[in-house]
């Protein structure tokens, strides 16, 4: 294994973006699963359904 993957040590705003990325993310399922879930339509027609 080469010695420069020891010293390895990820940017601080990578990481931070990527979390916050993640959790934008996670968030926006559960709500779309949740709206899908009150209203009985899935996440594509509650999209396109609101444009129409």
């Amino acid at each position: 294994m080469p010695e420069a993957a020891d010293n390895y040590t990820p940017d601080s705003t990578k990481v931070f973006s990527e979390k916050l990325n993640g959790r934008a993310a996670m968030l926006g399922l559960a709500i779309g699963i949740a709206t899908e879930a009150l209203t009985g339509k899935g996440i594509i027609d509650q999209v396109f359904g609101f444009f129409n």
